[in-house]
């Protein structure tokens, strides 16, 4: 055999004396016990029990369970062991259970700290020299007892009158709280309605804003509450079904009522010392009396003198006088209502206008010849002595008999130089005029009549010593 073929061989048997040698090293008593020590014992985890009593919120973080965990197990020797840690901790649950605003929470290694139910669940890591099946535990994070005082110097402690016969009052913003965690403070926004009492703790019938004038307060009792925040439902008003730890007092404060601006205009008399009543407006439903006061100084009216309130039919009326001053013009009168049980204080303004009798015909003038030549002296375009008379409730009533009826006459018109004339003065220049004779203001009736005249130039005459012409005739 060649000696090349004789090596080969050799070496082969080597290469499969060395397989054999490993293949068996793998399957030694030895590697077979180093193999079952790789496989991790099991043991239990103990040493923790369930809460004896569920934390209160206080918003810290709650771990849920009582005790310290450890793990018993048995090592491969047989040999008991105890881990000690860590653990982890893995919590789910809810939060802010039956609220409005409950939502889900974990799973999260992070302990909660706001109200609701939980279940936290210790496990090994994988670190851990054994293994063990997890050990859960439920608690619940309990809402905090928290109590509120109502104040009634609190804005949203009152209640404006409404007719309303209920006590009831809504959305009353508590703000004075006892029982919040100092991290808290101004973060919690609850409302409550409930009832007003009265002074011996019960519903009354119907509620006022004043009695005999003075405001009354009310004791309250919560019968709802409203959460208005995340962190207000960490707390608790209510202490045992339908009964709420929020005492105080709230107000019922006075309806505020709009100033009334009446648009009718009332008409008077336009004479002195006539009156006239206007109702001047009626007590809104609630209240029952109400203090009048004419806030209007009539000495800055045209053509009052006098105002009064007086009571007719058990209603308020304004009573006004005229100073037969008015004419066209109308004034307005101011009363201010307050005292009211249930209303504040409020303005009613009431307007009135004047009227003055149209006269019939006016009497005992008539107009000059027209037209004048002009001789220096004024002309009155007319002559006599004024009267008039007018119709009231169908008979006849005169004017210009009396003393104090008197006429007003003015002059108006051009004189033959372009110039205006309008004056109270009969004019002298030549030109053309109207004269008009009227009743003068202030009076029960009004009236005018007028006449038109003209004054002339005068005519020139031109005289020599044979001969004279007239300036606008031919020459003789």
């Amino acid at each position: 055999m060649p000696r090349t073929f004789q090596t080969q061989r050799f070496a082969a048997a080597c290469m499969a004396l060395v397989c054999a040698l490993a293949l068996a090293a793998t399957f030694s008593p030895d590697t077979a016990k180093h193999a079952h020590a790789d496989v991790k014992p099991t043991g239990t985890i103990q040493g923790v029990s369930q809460l004896s009593s569920n934390p209160t919120y206080d918003r810290k973080p709650q771990r849920g369970y009582e005790g310290t965990p450890i793990c018993k197990y048995t090592d491969g020797s047989g040999v008991e062991q105890t881990y000690t840690g860590p653990f982890i901790a893995t919590y789910t649950g809810t939060v802010h259970e039956s609220t409005p605003n409950d939502h889900p929470y974990g799973p999260t290694t992070e302990a909660p700290t706001q109200a609701g139910s939980y279940q936290v669940e210790l496990s090994l890591p994988d670190s851990a020299p054994c293994t063990a099946a997890p050990s859960a535990r439920s608690f619940t994070i309990e809402r905090a007892p928290l109590s509120a005082t109502v104040s009634p110097s609190d804005e949203n402690a009152t209640r404006p009158y409404d007719y309303s016969e209920t006590p009831t009052f809504t959305d009353i913003k508590l703000t004075a709280f006892t029982g919040l965690v100092p991290a808290d403070e101004g973060q919690v926004d609850i409302t409550t309605t409930g009832d007003a009492l009265d002074a011996g703790g019960h519903v009354p019938d119907g509620n006022v804003a004043t009695k005999n004038g003075t405001p009354t307060g009310k004791p309250f009792k919560a019968t709802s509450v409203s959460y208005n925040n995340p962190t207000s439902y960490n707390y608790d008003l209510q202490t045992s079904p339908g009964t709420y730890n929020v005492v105080g007092e709230v107000m019922i404060v006075k309806m505020p009522m709009p100033d009334i601006n009446e648009a009718t205009k009332h008409v008077v008399w336009n004479e002195y010392g006539a009156s006239y009543s206007m109702p001047v407006y009626s007590i809104p439903k609630g209240s029952t009396s109400a203090t009048y006061t004419i806030i209007t100084d009539m000495t800055e009216t045209q053509g009052l003198y006098k105002a009064e309130i007086e009571n007719i039919n058990n209603e308020a009326y304004l009573k006004v006088y005229a100073n037969g001053k008015g004419d066209d013009a109308y004034d307005a009168v101011t009363v201010r209502m307050s005292a009211l049980e249930n209303h504040g204080d409020f303005n009613v303004t009431l307007h009135v206008q004047y009227f003055r009798e149209t006269v019939k015909a006016i009497e005992g003038v008539t107009p000059l010849p027209s037209p004048v030549e002009y001789d220096g002296q004024p002309h009155a375009g007319f002559e006599g002595t004024p009267t008039a008379y007018y119709l009231y409730n169908g008979k006849r009533v005169d004017y210009g008999t009396l003393p104090g009826e008197t006429f007003d006459t003015t002059y108006t018109g051009t004189a033959t130089d372009g110039t205006r004339y309008d004056s109270t003065t009969p004019p002298t220049n030549a030109g053309t005029y109207q004269v008009t004779i009227a009743i003068s203001p202030g009076h029960v009736c009004m009236g005018s009549t007028a006449f038109d005249f003209t004054i002339d130039k005068p005519t020139l005459t031109f005289r020599a010593l044979n001969a004279s012409m007239t300036a606008g005739n031919p020459p003789p």
